[in-house]
């Protein structure tokens, strides 16, 4: 998540984008779902979440 810039700038909640990086929400069955302007990095942000989970052996599509 340290690859992230801007945080506050973006209007972007730094708790809850490392809390989605441990990949938990995986283990209590959530969803992420991003949902803004396009072209504000909706992909970026789901590669870097995705990264650990495929890291943990855990599918991201």
């Amino acid at each position: 998540m340290s690859r992230i810039n801007s945080l506050d700038e973006r209007c972007l909640n730094g708790p809850l984008l490392t809390q989605l990086g441990t990949d938990s929400f995986v283990t209590r069955q959530q969803n992420v779902v991003f949902q803004r302007f396009t072209g504000l990095g909706e992909s970026n942000l789901g590669g870097t979440i995705a990264k650990p989970a495929c890291e943990h052996g855990i599918r991201a599509h």
